[in-house]
């Protein structure tokens, strides 16, 4: 048969101070990690907040006016056309033609890099 004694006497130290205090740290971890699993899991399932789509128009009353203040002068065009190609006058101030010393060194330059680039190729 069963010794009850014994079975009490194991019991009682299975739950004696050192014994309940493992379980309780246990316990309590157990209790931390699903509250922090729950916690998780409702914060990525939340839905996204889809902006409102609503089309807003905008109607004027009369034409917008550019402010006058230091920051726009009044001579100031605020567009313009562009043209599509310069004329030769617009090119002048902005390009000059190469001469044959120019044009030498570039070649010579643009050579030098050829042949590095290509030296060792069969």
């Amino acid at each position: 048969m069963i010794d009850i004694d014994t079975l009490v006497l194991n019991l009682k130290e299975f739950f004696s101070d050192t014994t309940k205090r493992i379980v309780f740290i246990c316990s309590l971890l157990l209790f931390m990690t699903l509250c922090a699993l729950f916690v998780l899991i409702l914060g990525l399932k939340k839905p996204e907040k889809k902006a409102s789509s609503a089309v807003r128009t905008m109607e004027l009353e009369k034409t917008l006016m550019i402010p006058s203040g230091p920051e726009v002068p009044d001579e100031y065009i605020t567009s313009r056309k562009t043209p599509e190609a310069w004329s030769d006058s617009d090119c002048e101030p902005w390009f000059t033609v190469p001469g044959n010393s120019e044009i030498k060194k570039l070649r010579e330059v643009n050579s030098k890099m050829a042949d590095d680039i290509l030296g060792a190729a069969p």
